[in-house]
């Protein structure tokens, strides 16, 4: 048995005989930093977006009942919910499953990307058709004609909702979100 402190490390030699140099040893100090500051601006963007959303609908929420009456503020409510229900429902999934095929089968992307891009304006199409039609049962239950056009523009807001998932899966798939 070799005293402590004794070992001696051997030097790599190559095929040629010569020796190589020791290359000091990777630790878990020193990770990838590339990897590491990807997820790190990544994590610090996702943070700034999260509380400037908590902020602006702060904001939002404090104008829309200083400046609305309750049954306005009601129906907005009502409207806002309805939309984000069927843009969740209409969505099923189709960015998270985009994603996973385009990181399986990089040679395809383009086919898989076209068909995606067909799937979303079916369900844009899907999710408009069915906020005006909530819309258009709404508005002959109450007698207000408007709610149709509230409805159309939350259907406006669900495909843009749509397009935004589409494209942070096409991108979360590229590497550059």
């Amino acid at each position: 048995m070799k005293p402590p402190g004794t070992d001696v490390v051997q030097a790599p030699v190559n095929a040629a005989g010569a020796t190589l140099p020791l290359e000091p040893p990777l630790s878990a100090a020193s990770p990838d930093s590339g990897g590491a500051r990807r997820i790190v601006r990544n994590s610090a963007f996702n943070l700034a977006s999260q509380v400037t959303h908590g902020v602006v609908n702060v904001i939002c929420i404090f104008v829309l009942a200083q400046r609305m009456d309750k049954s306005v503020l009601g129906a907005y409510y009502t409207v806002f919910a309805l939309m984000l229900a069927v843009q969740l429902i209409m969505e099923a999934g189709i960015s998270t499953v985009l994603t996973s095929r385009l990181l399986r089968s990089a040679p395809a992307w383009g086919r898989i990307v076209e068909e995606a891009a067909g799937l979303l304006l079916l369900e844009m199409a899907g999710a408009m058709v069915l906020l005006v039609g909530v819309g258009a049962v709404w508005a002959s239950w109450s007698g207000n004609s408007s709610i149709v056009l509230c409805c159309a523009a939350a259907g406006v807001a669900a495909a843009a909702l749509q397009v935004e998932r589409y494209c942070a899966g096409v991108f979360r798939a590229a590497g550059c979100a």
